[in-house]
């Protein structure tokens, strides 16, 4: 039994990825393309209730993705490649106060971010 419905032995079975991360039980606004949703999800917020433990881009276990790494690398990978092309630095270091608003939070609010371009520089033996 699954759900209440009968299953007969030896059938497989399967969650769709696609429906999981789309259920409304889940996920505020669940057919919404709302990347929001990652930054701004606090109490108070409509996303504050979002399981979002739901969300497996990869899927998991035996059957797991197999470019799951290689698309992480590349992600890493662009990552380096701006942080090598810009100069980043706080914009706000003046007003901002690590131990009020930084907090234990991965998304820092009211945090900004000042951004110039690298003069282009090539390296020599």
């Amino acid at each position: 039994m699954i759900d209440g419905l009968y299953v007969p032995k030896g059938v497989n079975v399967s969650a769709d990825i696609w429906t999981i991360q789309r259920k409304p039980e889940y996920w505020a606004l669940a057919d919404k393309f709302w990347p929001d949703r990652w930054l701004g999800n606090g109490p108070g917020t409509v996303f504050e209730y979002d399981v979002r433990t739901s969300y497996r881009p990869f899927l998991v276990g035996p059957r797991v993705c197999i470019g799951r790494e290689m698309a992480l690398q590349s992600i890493r990978l662009t990552v380096a490649k701006v942080a090598f092309s810009f100069d980043l630095g706080m914009a706000n270091k003046d007003t901002f106060v690590w131990e009020r608003d930084a907090g234990n939070d991965y998304v820092w609010h009211d945090y900004h971010v000042l951004v110039r371009k690298r003069a282009h520089q090539e390296f020599h033996k």
